[in-house]
């Protein structure tokens, strides 16, 4: 068609200040060609691309109505949203004050609002009034379908460069203001090198104290809240951030037991490439040691009687009215001066971790003792498990379940304990009657035949 040709030799590449004579020359055009009151044209936002703006129309006194719309918003935003036409009768001077005429004097015009689509993405939107029928008909020519991706096109091309614009409008603000930034900063390091010297010393200490003092209630913090059944992934967090904070291979958690310090938990560096033993046995003057310092010390691995591992290690006691009730051995490739803002920090450690500990123990007690009692009460039966034996086995009664339930029922507690459940029921298709309850290192199973 004629008219299609001659209105896509309108869609010229054109500087800014040229486009709004230009895109408003095409809607007079299309105003002409359709007999049409008013033709508008929203453009998509160049940054969003969610918003339309009003970029050109004709056939108006004023801005139309309304100026911009979002997706899915109004008339005009639904047409954007499903992307096909729209047809809808309004009052004739709905979408603003009609150029006077005896072509826009009509009580009732019918709105078109055509969606611009170019590779899949709304670029714009056509909005035509007009009192035709065969409005719809005339836009599916294909003629009229080829001008309109043309034109959507265009338009893509419009915004595109309207975004590189806006980013390099914003790159220069952003660079004016690092350049004040950098002016500013460059001024006040001139005032501070005056008093710098006699000041670096003083700055020195209190830092360090500081840095000590956030690390001592960060991890106190971490362990303020933790509850018995998250108490071993919390330990391990624990202990990995003490490693990672103080630069060590190694950290683990000791505790008293027959014949030696039983290990509780522990956390290995990424490039560590030894294993630990679970029963360490120490000199028997430690402990004495510790009773009579009452801090920190320092051993090498010989010392300790270790085969393994870092060659020098920081011992941290926790002092209870029993005496040493436990023990953080943190291991390093050569040995630290325990200055007196480090031993302080590594004991405040050695009391988050065991005090938490025992807290944990001894709620842990009271379950214990208070199932029993229900098993007691109930004819129920008690049994536990050790949670690291859960990980790699499955539970001693599992033999004790119908075959075609084994796998559901061994499936669905550890994924319990995956998930940290304080509590856990067996599914309604395994379905025996029992509770089981994760602490922080066992299991107790209550069941009942």
């Amino acid at each position: 068609m004629e008219i299609a040709k001659e209105l896509e030799d309108l869609l010229i590449p054109v500087s800014e200040e040229e486009l709004a004579p230009l895109l408003r020359r095409l809607q007079e055009q299309l105003c002409v060609y359709y007999h049409s009151p008013i033709s508008l044209l929203y453009i998509a936002d160049a940054v969003s691309g969610e918003k339309f703006l009003y970029e050109a129309g004709a056939g108006l006194t004023s801005p139309p109505t309304p100026v911009s719309f979002s997706i899915g918003e109004g008339f005009l935003g639904q047409a954007a949203k499903e992307r096909r036409y729209l047809c809808q009768a309004f009052p004739g001077h709905f979408l603003g004050d009609p150029i006077l005429s005896a072509l826009v004097e009509v009580e009732e015009i019918t709105v078109v609002a055509i969606p611009l689509v170019y590779q899949d993405c709304v670029e714009g939107v056509w909005v035509l009034g007009t009192s035709r029928a065969d409005i719809t008909e005339t836009l599916e020519n294909d003629a009229w379908k080829e001008f309109l991706y043309k034109w959507a096109a265009y338009l893509q091309s419009i915004r595109s460069r309207r975004y590189i614009q806006a980013l390099l409008e914003q790159s220069q603000v952003q660079n004016q203001e690092l350049i004040s930034r950098e002016e500013e900063l460059r001024q006040n390091l001139e005032e501070l090198a005056v008093t710098q010297e006699e000041m670096r010393r003083t700055q020195q200490l209190m830092a360090e104290r500081a840095r000590w003092q956030d690390f001592v209630i960060d991890l106190f913090t971490l362990m303020a809240s933790v509850s018995d059944h998250r108490f071993r992934s919390t330990a391990r967090i624990f202990l990995a951030q003490l490693g990672q904070y103080v630069d060590a291979l190694t950290t683990t958690a000791l505790s008293p037991s027959e014949g030696g310090w039983k290990m509780l938990y522990s956390w290995k560096s990424r490039k560590a490439n030894f294993e630990l033993p679970t029963l360490w046995h120490l000199p028997d003057d430690l402990v004495t040691a510790f009773l009579e310092s009452r801090t920190c010390t320092t051993r090498s691995g010989g010392e300790l009687g270790l085969v393994e591992g870092p060659s020098y290690w920081v011992l941290v006691p926790y002092f209870t009215p029993q005496g040493v009730g436990g023990l953080l051995a943190i291991g390093h490739v050569e040995p630290l001066p325990l200055e007196a803002e480090r031993a302080r920090a590594y004991l405040h450690a050695a009391i988050a971790f065991f005090s938490t500990y025992e807290r944990i123990q001894h709620t842990f007690s009271h379950e214990k003792e208070l199932l029993t009692t229900i098993a007691r009460l109930s004819r129920g039966k008690i049994e536990t498990i050790p949670l690291p034996e859960l990980e790699k086995d499955a539970p001693a009664w599992l033999h004790n379940l119908p075959m075609h339930s084994r796998e559901a029922y061994l499936k669905s507690i550890q994924e319990a304990l995956r998930q940290n459940l304080y509590v856990w029921q067996p599914p309604d298709d395994v379905a025996p009657q029992e509770i089981c309850l994760f602490s922080n290192q066992q299991l107790i199973r209550l069941s009942w035949k």
